[in-house]
């Protein structure tokens, strides 16, 4: 079963450009796009539409907006670390934040990278380098 990735973006324009910068570096997880924290909460517990776990498996990768509709990408951070079953899933902030204090406030919170948007297959990339274990691909030397 392929490794998943959970995607926490409520602007599809930018989800569209993570995918892709995904897809340019070989990755092959499949991608679970979900728009809020609510949502992405939801996804993580299994309720509602999402307790197939089959069908929903819990993610390896968790990649959050800091920006959303409702509770923003901070409090989805605040609430992974209420949960120890989600210490080994890497959490990658996706932002279009270019100040410190975001970046800062992001790893206080359990971040394991901070990208900022627009995303660059080439961040994609050098995130892959740094956290192989994650990440499925359709070629295996492509980095």
């Amino acid at each position: 079963m392929p490794k998943t990735i959970l995607l926490v973006e409520d602007f599809e324009d930018d989800a569209i450009l993570f995918k892709l910068a995904l897809n340019q570096a070989g990755v092959v997880n499949s991608i679970i796009t979900v728009a809020t924290t609510e949502e992405a909460i939801s996804y993580l517990l299994g309720d509602g539409p999402y307790a197939d776990r089959t069908a929903h498996p819990l993610p390896t990768v968790i990649c959050v907006d800091l920006k959303l509709n409702g509770r923003d990408g901070l409090h989805l951070l605040g609430w992974l670390n209420i949960f120890p079953q989600f210490n080994e899933t890497l959490v990658i902030v996706l932002s279009g934040y270019h100040e410190l204090k975001e970046v800062r406030a992001a790893y206080g919170m359990g971040a394991d990278s901070f990208l900022s948007k627009p995303i660059h297959p080439k961040d994609v990339e050098n995130l892959i380098r740094a956290y192989p274990q994650y990440w499925d691909f359709k070629r295996v030397d492509h980095l």
